[in-house]
C-alpha cells in the first residue's frame, strides 16, 4: 500500500496536466489575476498570461523552473516559505506581497495560496491566486495620509452630505471640540450642533448659497454636548469629485480671538488718548470717548467724516502724504494739528499703524501736546534770551579781554623788549644771560593766559607757519608742568611731519589739555604724549578731508570724566571744577577746528582720559632759526613809529636808534599821517612806518594805511598790536601792510622784520 502511494506521489508533470481539463486551463489563462499551479518540488507546472507578463518570460521559459530561477532571490526565498508553510499546514494562506518587476517597478499583491491534491487526497502541490493591490495600496495610504493631515489640525473639520446636511466624515478636533464621539456625530448633521440656529433658515437655500460662491466665511456659535456654547468661524466650500459632492466645513474656536477683542475694545475705549481707526479712503470706521473729548464732536459726528476734516493743516494732500507715508512703512509717527470742533486749534503727536485688512486700515493713536508744544516753546524762549545774555556777556568778555590783552601785551613789549636790549650788553656764559633768557620764555607764555580768553570770545584768524609740531608740544607741555608732581612721558619719532598753524594757538591748546590732565590726577602721576603721522582716506571714521595729517595724543591715568559729562565739556562755562572758567577745552576745540583740524576725547571713571588733536600735515620744509637770526640786524634809514604808549613808543626808539635807525615817533594815525606828508614834502621821507592796529579814541593803523596808501601806494609799513588774535594781522597783506609783529616782541624780531621790510623791492 506504502509503494502504491509512493508511486502515486511520484506522479509525472504529464500525469498531472493530463487530469486537468483544458477548458479550465483556458480559462485560467484568461483571468487578470496571476494564477499558477506549482508541484511539490516547488517547479511552476501551469502559469496565466498574467505570469508571464509580470516576469515578462514566455510560458515556455517558465514551466518546469522554480521561483529561484525566475525571481529575485529574496522574493523566491519569500515565496518558497509560503509554499511550505501551505504544504505543511494543508491549509489556505492568505498574504500580502512585495515583488519589483526586472523595470524596477515596486508591485504589490494579495495572495492566496492554497494546497493542491489528486483524485485520491494526495498533496501534490501549490495553487497560488495574486491579485494586483498597488493602486488600492497607494490609495489606502493616500487615505491614511488624508485622515493624518485632518487629525492633525487644529481646526474641527466637517463633511457634510450637501443634500440632508448630514455628517459624512468628521476629525478627531470636531469630536474634542463638542464632547462627541465620531460614531455620535456621524449620527448628526448641522442643525444638531448650530446653537443659534434661525427659525427661518433653510439649508436649500444655505446650499445654494454656498454653491453659487464656491466658498463662505460666516460667524456663529456651535454647541457642545454638554449644552455649552461657544463662537467660531466657519470657512465652509462646496467640492465636486466626479458625480460625487461634499459639503466641507473647516470650524475654529474663536473663543480667545473674541476675549481679545472685547479687551481690545475696552481698552480702547478706556485710553485717556483719543483713538480711530480710518480705513484707505480717510473715513472714520471707529473711535474711542477721548477722541470725541479731544475734537468736542459725538461718535456719531464723527463716524460721518474723514481725517482731513479735523486736520489743520495747509492742503488735504498734506493729509493723504502722512496715510500714504503709513501706508508704504507699515507705521509712522508724527506732530500735526487738529482742529476742533469749536475752531481751536491743538497740537497732537500722532502715532500710526497700517493693517493690510478689508482693502487697509489706518489704527492711530493721538494725543494732545498742546501745553507741552506751549512749554517747550517758553522754554526755547528762555533759551533764546538765555543764549542772548550769554552771547552779551561773551562779547563783554571779549571787548574786556581785549582790552587786557592790550594793555597786558604793551607791558609784556616794554619788558620783553628792555630784557632783549640788556642781552645785547651780555655774554651768552653769563648767570645774568640766562636768567633773562628765561624770562623773555615766561613772556611769551603769559602773553597765552589772555589769550585764551581773547580767542574763543573775539575769534581771530591763525597766523600760520611752518611749526616743528613736535618741538612745540613738548616746549608747551614741560612749560605747562614745571614745579608739578606729575611727570610727563614723550612718546615722538624722528620722523613727524610739520604743520601749517598758529604757533601762539598751538601752545595754547597743549598748554589747556596738559592743565586738564594734570587737574584729574590730583595725586600725582605720568601724562603720556605721542605724536604720529597718519593718513585719513575715504572710510576713516573720522569728519577730516582725506589727507596726512599728525595726531598729538595727550593722556592721563586720572579720574576719568563721566559720561553724561562727555557730550558737553567742549560748552563753553561747562566746568566740573570748583576753580575755572569752563573756556580751557571750547577754547582748544575753537583753535583747532580753525585750523581745520578735529579734536575727540574718551573717557573712563578712574581709568584715565584721552584727547586726540588732529592737524593737517605740511610737506614744506621747516625754515630753521639760524644763529645769524638771533643776532640783531643794523642798519640805516629813517623809521616813524606810531603807538598810543608811550613806553612803546620810548622801547622801539631806543632799539631802532641801539640799531642805527634814525627814528621819529607819532601818538595816532592822524599824527603820523601829517608827519609822512610833511617829511615826504622836505625831501626827507620815511622809509618805514611802524604803526599799531588799536589807538583807542584816535586813528589807528588800519584807517591809517588806507589814508597813506592814497597818499604814496609805495609806501612801507609793519602792523603791530597786541590784539594777537586780530584777522588784520593773519592777512596783513590784503589791507596793504608789508609786514607783521606781534606784541610783545625781542629786539632781534623787530630787527630782522624792519631789516627786511626796508630791504624788499
Amino acid at each position: 500500500m506504502k509503494d502504491e502511494e509512493k508511486a502515486k506521489g511520484n506522479q509525472s508533470s504529464d500525469d498531472i496536466l493530463a487530469e486537468l481539463n483544458a477548458h479550465h486551463e483556458a480559462l485560467i489563462y484568461t483571468i487578470p489575476d496571476i494564477v499558477y499551479f506549482k508541484d511539490i518540488q516547488g517547479r511552476n507546472m501551469v502559469v496565466n498570461k498574467a505570469f508571464e507578463e509580470f516576469v515578462d518570460l514566455k510560458k515556455s521559459e517558465i514551466v518546469g523552473k522554480t521561483d529561484d530561477e525566475i525571481f529575485p532571490h529574496d522574493l523566491a526565498i519569500y515565496c518558497r516559505l509560503s509554499d511550505m508553510e501551505v504544504m505543511k499546514t494543508r491549509k489556505p494562506l492568505r498574504i500580502e506581497e512585495e515583488a519589483t518587476s526586472k523595470d524596477g517597478k515596486k508591485t504589490y499583491f494579495d495572495t492566496m495560496k492554497s494546497p493542491l491534491f489528486d483524485n485520491h487526497g494526495n498533496l501534490i502541490g501549490v495553487a497560488g491566486v495574486s491579485r494586483d493591490i498597488t493602486e488600492r495600496r497607494h490609495h489606502e495610504e493616500q487615505l491614511w495620509l488624508f485622515r493624518t493631515l485632518i487629525n492633525q489640525s487644529n481646526d474641527a473639520i466637517f463633511i457634510d452630505d450637501p443634500e440632508t446636511g448630514r455628517f459624512l466624515d468628521v476629525n478627531d478636533k470636531a469630536c474634542s471640540s463638542l464632547g462627541y464621539s465620531r460614531y455620535e456625530l456621524l449620527k448628526m448633521g448641522v442643525v444638531d450642533i448650530e446653537a443659534n440656529m434661525p427659525d427661518h433658515f433653510s439649508w436649500e437655500a444655505h446650499l445654494k448659497e454656498v454653491k453659487e460662491q464656491k466658498s463662505m466665511v460666516l460667524e456663529g456659535r456651535l454647541k457642545r454636548r454638554d449644552g455649552t456654547t461657544f463662537p467660531v468661524e466657519v470657512n465652509v466650500r462646496y467640492i465636486t469629485q466626479g458625480k460625487d459632492s461634499y459639503m466641507v466645513a473647516v470650524v475654529r474656536d474663536i473663543t480667545e480671538r473674541k476675549q481679545e477683542t472685547e479687551r481690545y475694545t475696552a481698552i480702547i475705549r478706556s485710553a485717556m488718548d483719543a483713538f480711530w481707526m480710518i480705513d484707505h479712503e480717510c473715513r472714520f470706521l471707529d473711535v474711542n470717548d477721548a477722541a470725541c473729548t479731544l475734537l468736542g464732536y459725538s461718535r456719531e459726528e464723527l463716524l460721518g467724516m474723514r481725517v482731513s476734516d479735523v486736520e489743520a493743516v495747509e492742503t488735504r494732500e498734506d493729509v493723504f502724504d502722512h496715510i500714504r507715508c503709513v501706508k508704504e512703512t507699515g507705521g509712522d509717527h508724527f506732530e500735526t494739528r487738529h482742529r476742533r470742533k469749536d475752531g481751536s486749534i491743538i497740537d497732537v503727536d500722532v502715532s500710526a499703524r497700517f493693517i493690510d485688512i478689508k482693502g487697509g486700515q489706518c489704527y492711530v493713536f493721538i494725543r494732545d501736546i498742546t501745553e507741552r508744544k506751549r512749554r517747550e516753546e517758553r522754554k526755547i524762549a528762555r533759551l533764546i534770551e538765555d543764549e542772548r545774555f550769554k552771547t552779551q556777556r561773551l562779547e563783554s568778555l571779549g571787548v574786556l579781554a581785549g582790552g587786557i590783552a592790550h594793555d597786558f601785551n604793551n607791558i609784556l613789549t616794554a619788558i620783553l623788549g628792555n630784557i632783549s636790549i640788556a642781552t645785547q650788553f651780555l655774554n651768552p656764559s653769563d648767570k645774568a644771560y640766562k636768567h633773562l633768557s628765561e624770562a623773555e620764555k615766561a613772556i611769551f607764555l603769559a602773553q597765552g593766559l589772555t589769550r585764551q580768553l581773547l580767542t574763543f570770545s573775539k575769534g581771530g584768524a591763525p597766523l600760520k607757519t611752518t611749526l616743528p609740531i613736535a618741538l612745540v608740544v613738548r616746549e608747551s607741555a614741560e612749560f605747562a608742568l614745571r614745579g608739578m608732581n606729575v611727570r610727563c612721558d614723550f612718546v615722538i619719532p624722528e620722523e613727524i611731519k610739520p604743520v601749517e598753524a598758529d604757533e601762539g594757538q598751538i601752545r595754547q591748546v597743549i598748554h589747556n589739555l596738559v592743565i586738564n590732565a594734570l587737574h584729574a590726577m590730583p595725586q600725582g602721576g605720568v601724562i603720556t604724549i605721542r605724536c604720529e603721522n597718519m593718513t585719513v582716506g575715504t572710510k576713516a571714521p573720522l569728519p577730516l578731508k582725506e589727507g596726512d595729517y599728525i595726531r598729538v595724543s595727550v593722556e592721563d591715568s586720572g579720574i576719568g570724566i563721566p559720561e553724561e559729562h562727555l557730550s558737553r565739556i567742549f560748552d563753553p562755562y561747562f566746568t566740573t571744577k570748583q576753580t575755572g572758567s569752563g573756556l580751557g577745552l571750547p577754547t582748544s576745540y575753537s583753535i583747532i577746528k580753525r585750523h581745520d583740524g578735529l579734536i575727540t576725547v574718551n573717557s573712563r571713571l578712574g581709568t584715565g582720559t584721552i584727547f586726540h588733536i588732529y592737524l593737517p600735515a605740511s610737506d614744506k620744509e621747516i625754515v630753521s632759526v639760524s644763529s645769524d637770526e638771533k643776532v640783531p640786524v643794523s642798519g640805516r634809514g629813517r623809521i616813524l613809529v606810531m603807538d598810543d604808549e608811550e613806553m612803546i613808543r620810548t622801547l622801539a626808539g631806543k632799539i631802532l636808534g641801539h640799531l642805527g635807525y634814525q627814528v621819529a615817533l607819532a601818538v595816532n594815525g592822524q599824527e603820523a599821517i601829517e608827519q609822512y606828508q610833511k617829511a615826504r614834502g622836505s625831501g626827507k621821507p620815511f622809509d618805514l612806518l611802524i604803526m599799531d592796529l588799536t589807538i583807542p579814541g584816535a586813528m589807528g593803523g588800519k584807517e591809517a594805511i588806507e589814508r597813506l596808501l592814497q597818499i604814496d601806494p609805495g609806501v612801507r609799513t609793519i602792523v603791530s598790536s597786541g590784539y594777537s588774535d586780530d584777522p588784520i594781522l593773519a592777512n596783513y597783506r590784503t589791507y596793504g601792510f608789508k609786514g607783521v609783529i606781534k606784541k610783545p616782541y625781542r629786539l632781534t624780531e623787530l630787527s630782522h622784520i624792519v631789516h627786511e621790510v626796508i630791504s624788499r623791492k
